[in-house]
């Protein structure tokens, strides 16, 4: 290369430096990612929660009548959610089934509360994952094979009635998903799971 354009290559190159080093640092910083703290937490969607807390009866109020299901809340992992600090709207019964005062001040009428067996799956997911998709394992559900196959949470769960521990299944993992996955049923009995060509039940 002739040494008139390996200096001007280099004079340049200088030049780029130095702009780049004169950039005022609060515009500098304007560019910058501003890290997210260690303790900051995504807060649930709350789009369609009625957040008047003048709606809602709480847990005591709902276990009056369900104590039953008030025992397996309590044991369950949903307990937890009674020490929610984004509302009413996010706690206990009425995290799921929404305000229950106007439903217990009627004596239980069930117009008034919102039942999971009168909601088609794309409704009952949608409550699932106001509080869900803030966990890795469910941020992307809305476009999983299962929610493009109509598979909603509560064909795989119950949060009353479980049958296995903490991720409140209807049944065991394997027997749930060869319910559906039949051609892949053989698979499941293996020491890893293989993800292809799951989507044809």
């Amino acid at each position: 290369m002739p040494e008139g354009k390996s200096i001007r290559r280099l004079a340049v190159i200088l030049l780029a430096l130095c702009l780049a080093g004169s950039v005022p640092p609060s515009q500098a910083s304007q560019n910058k990612p501003v890290p997210a703290k260690s303790d900051e937490k995504a807060q649930p969607v709350a789009s369609t929660r009625p957040s008047d807390p003048n709606l809602y009866a709480g847990t005591e109020a709902c276990v009056t009548c369900h104590d039953e299901i008030g025992t397996i809340h309590d044991k369950g992992p949903h307990a937890k959610t009674e020490l929610s600090k984004n509302g009413p709207a996010f706690k206990g019964c009425e995290g799921c089934h929404g305000p229950g005062k106007a439903h217990a001040e009627s004596g239980g009428d069930t117009a008034k509360i919102s039942s999971f067996k009168n909601l088609s799956k794309a409704e009952s997911t949608r409550i699932c994952l106001d509080c869900h998709q803030q966990k890795e394992e469910h941020a992307n559900f809305v476009r999983s094979q299962h929610a493009r196959n109509g598979v909603g949470c509560v064909d795989c769960h119950s949060p009353h009635k479980a049958k296995v521990g903490a991720a409140l299944l209807k049944t065991s993992q394997p027997q749930m998903c060869s319910g559906c996955h039949k051609n892949g049923k053989p698979d499941f009995s293996k020491t890893f799971h293989r993800k292809g060509n799951e989507s044809t039940p």
